[in-house]
């Protein structure tokens, strides 16, 4: 009995003791985070930052508040990825930065030399209307870069033995697509999305959507890299359409074939398999392109009755 009630003294103390102090990570071992809470603190070089940790991604960033906000879009977009990937992405971490000149100064290295891919992430000034220095008011624009880093690591794995140009190998569309399916509530507009806003004879034919290679679709990819052009406000348009129809569409399909099949069209593509070939599969929907664009066009309207 007494035995046990020194446990009991000494546990609440033992938790304590865990949960405070700050940890030196130069020399690439894991920080002890404690309860995923952010309230612990690592130092990188110059940097303190508090820190969440578990075994699907990290967040280092300048509040516990900020590194919690991040925790649960992080949450969302992990387990969305497993839901049509089958598995969680390669392990990853996320840095927040104050200011983009703090973001362009930090040093990933001992980061990327456990082989986590690591997103650089700096405070937006505003969101919706509210200083962000407000920490009550934290929003991170984090779940569009997580989504291309987990479908990024997850090609690498996929083809290991030669894994330099494996996330160049899937087409824009299904990029546009996952990032879409997997994104937190509020990194994307509701289901039907920009989509919702174009008339039918605006939208752009699948085949072109699924095109390799198109002037489109290497537009939405340098959309994607460097942001909106604000002086091409019709690009802009061609390329929010273009990406709320690769969403729209593989929506269609995981809710007709399974959410798996998504992640067995990006398998397919990483083989070098056409959209076409890999409709060939299918179970469900039809095995050509304008079939399935006649349906999935009936299955949008549809949905926006409901």
């Amino acid at each position: 009995m007494k035995s046990m009630r020194a446990r009991l003294f000494l546990l609440p103390l033992a938790l304590a003791a865990g949960g405070t102090g700050c940890s030196y990570f130069s020399n690439g071992a894991y920080p002890p985070v404690q309860h995923a809470l952010g309230d612990s603190v690592v130092v990188f070089g110059a940097d303190s930052l508090h820190a969440i940790r578990n075994d699907r991604f990290e967040v280092y960033g300048p509040t516990a508040a900020s590194v919690a906000a991040v925790r649960d879009d992080l949450d969302h977009s992990t387990r969305e990825f497993r839901r049509y990937f089958g598995i969680y992405a390669p392990l990853f971490a996320v840095v927040l930065f104050d200011t983009p000149e703090k973001s362009q100064s930090f040093d990933p290295t001992a980061l990327r030399n456990r082989g986590l891919r690591v997103v650089r992430i700096a405070r937006p000034a505003r969101s919706e209307g509210r200083s962000l220095r407000d920490d009550n008011a934290e929003r991170w624009p984090v779940s569009r870069r997580a989504a291309v880093v987990m479908l990024g690591g997850w090609a690498s794995r996929k083809r290991a033995a030669d894994s330099s140009d494996a996330e160049s190998r899937l087409p824009v569309w299904y990029r546009q697509a996952v990032t879409g399916l997997t994104a937190a509530p509020q990194g994307y507009e509701g289901r039907g999305g920009f989509l919702s806003r174009v008339g039918s004879s605006e939208t752009i034919p699948l085949v072109e959507i699924f095109a390799s290679k198109s002037a489109l679709a290497d537009s939405v990819n340098q959309t994607e890299m460097d942001g909106p052009d604000p002086s091409q406000p019709r690009e802009r348009s061609r390329s929010l359409l273009f990406s709320s129809e690769a969403r729209s569409v593989a929506q269609y399909l995981a809710e007709k074939e399974g959410p798996e099949f998504i992640g067995a069209i990006g398998e397919k593509l990483l083989a070098g398999q056409s959209m076409e070939t890999i409709l060939q599969q299918s179970r469900v929907v039809p095995k050509d392109i304008p079939a399935l664009e006649a349906v999935w066009r009936a299955w949008m309207r549809t949905e926006d009755r409901r």
